[in-house]
């Protein structure tokens, strides 16, 4: 049990009923989790606000209910009012799982591009110097060789805060979070002091009625992370990385660009798509495709070059050198070689600038053709429809609209959408007849079912073709009205591709 003046503390607050001298089993902000004797948070979510189950939770077992307004309560509880419910239940899960994010070394990302990437570059130089490292992202919460899925970039503070407490009891010493521009907003970081803060790049992204009603607020919410860390590291090349260091409150900023870059040539590396370039005054090889690569791998090094500081700078670049040629993240970039020596990528671009990024890097590779494959997500912007749609006709030789996660509208509907965008480069005589399923005819065709459209791709490819899988990435599942279904690109690329060498 844990004290309740205890788990309150650093909050301001008013107790309007019971006492507030009392014991607590837990914190809680959804009464399917509810415990006996817990507090429970109220919070105003896009479609509920739990301050309309304060009874039920008090049913449930809960003696404490927090909120952000006098509510009316039967039974033996106490409620005590704050202004602000999200920062409440990030300051009390603190309190509660006793301040871990104080104990380790805390890294946040944030940025539209190269979260993932380079959350993972940093923890993987930094486990092979010795530093046992965690990470919390978009794909897994991952320590101490294990991993579990995470269902949002960056969690709810409940969940952070219980699993940066797991970390420090496995001996973890730095954690790498992956901070979203909606985890910012919904507090859901509130209170953590990051050591050091990394801004790679703001596009287009993430508006809507459900995200950031404007470009404005999302950006004002990326900047939020400079607001509590020491050390701002940032991407000077973008212009908001002013904005990010003058409105922040980092004791030290430092800033990285392709300026830092010499001699850039895009080469194979380790038999897949890479970067050779100079970077410091030392050769680099980056075995991941185009320029963005090598912005992850600058901001990587900015910060290992500040955890690591007091090993010798030789001793660094090498371990950096060692990392990045090697170096792959499931569903990003991830390039599979097909038996026709065709290559097939699996990325997890999900907007027109990435995939155009995406686009423009893999042309300097591809020999043969490059063949765009993806979707768009249901219950999003219809602006992104749009615009990955021309994005794709301009920039690939042969199109496949198909389903990515609908959601709660009709897969067909997005496609067409889409074609919308497809329509202001292309012809609708470019469009292909679907019995044909041929790149020989036209330019673009729509195959609704995904692993389809997939095995279309696959079966028609030649000899140095490159298929770019892009949208889904590492997940592993197929949203539908509500529900996932198994469906995993990589999975489906690498079963093809087994099936033709037996």
């Amino acid at each position: 049990m844990h004290n309740l003046v205890e788990i309150m503390k650093g909050l301001d607050y008013k107790v309007i009923k019971g006492n507030i001298n009392k014991d607590i089993s837990d914190v809680c902000y959804d009464t399917h989790n509810l415990r006996a004797y817990a507090a429970f948070v109220c919070i105003r979510g896009f479609c509920t606000d739990s301050h309309e189950m304060a009874q039920q939770a008090v049913y449930g077992g809960a003696t404490v209910i927090v909120t952000e307004h006098e509510i009316e309560v039967t039974g033996d509880v106490t409620v005590i009012v704050v202004k602000d419910t999200r920062e409440a239940l990030s300051i009390m899960s603190a309190n509660y799982f006793k301040k871990p994010a104080d104990k380790m070394i805390m890294i946040g990302v944030t940025g539209t591009k190269g979260k993932t990437t380079t959350v993972y570059m940093i923890a993987k130089i930094l486990e092979n110097a010795g530093i046992k490292s965690g990470i919390i992202g978009s794909i897994e919460i991952s320590y101490s060789g294990r991993s579990k899925k995470n269902e949002n970039t960056t969690p709810e503070s409940y969940i952070i805060q219980q699993t940066l407490s797991q970390m420090y009891a496995e001996g973890v010493k730095v954690v790498v979070m992956e901070v979203s521009s909606q985890g910012l907003k919904l507090k859901r970081v509130y209170g953590i002091t990051f050591d050091y803060a990394v801004f790679t790049n703001i596009s287009k992204d993430h508006i809507g009625k459900k995200e950031h009603e404007t470009m404005e607020d999302y950006i004002f919410w990326k900047a939020q992370l400079f607001k509590n860390c020491r050390c701002g590291i940032y991407n000077r090349d973008d212009e908001n990385s002013s904005r990010m260091s003058e409105n922040g409150s980092c004791g030290k900023n430092i800033f990285y660009g392709i300026d830092d870059v010499k001699n850039i040539s895009y080469e194979i590396v380790n038999g897949v798509p890479g970067v050779v370039c100079e970077m410091y005054g030392v050769h680099m090889e980056i075995g991941l495709p185009g320029i963005y690569s090598v912005y992850n791998a600058l901001a990587a090094i900015k910060v290992c070059d500040e955890v690591l500081c007091e090993d010798e700078i030789e001793t660094r670049m090498y371990l950096y050198a060692e990392v990045l040629s090697s170096f792959k993240v499931k569903g990003r970039t991830e390039m599979i070689k097909l038996n026709n020596n065709a290559y097939a990528m699996v990325d997890y671009a999900h907007n027109a600038l990435a995939l155009k990024s995406l686009l423009e890097a893999m042309r300097v590779y591809v020999k043969g053709r490059l063949i765009c494959l993806f979707g768009c997500g249901g219950n999003r912007s219809m602006t992104r429809r749009y615009e990955m749609g021309e994005t794709a006709a301009k920039y690939a030789d042969y199109i496949i609209i198909t389903s990515d996660n609908p959601r709660y509208e009709n897969a067909s509907n997005i496609m067409n959408d889409i074609e919308m965008g497809v329509l202001r480069v292309l012809s609708s005589k470019d469009r292909a007849n679907y019995g044909l399923k041929g790149y020989n005819e036209g330019r673009y065709i729509l195959i609704e079912d995904r692993k389809d459209a997939i095995e279309m791709a696959l079966s028609n490819s030649e000899e140095n073709d490159m298929i770019v899988i892009a949208g889904k990435g590492h997940e592993d599942y197929q949203e539908i009205r509500g529900r996932r279904y198994h469906l995993d690109d990589r999975e489906i690329v690498n079963m093809y591709n087994e099936s033709r060498t037996l």
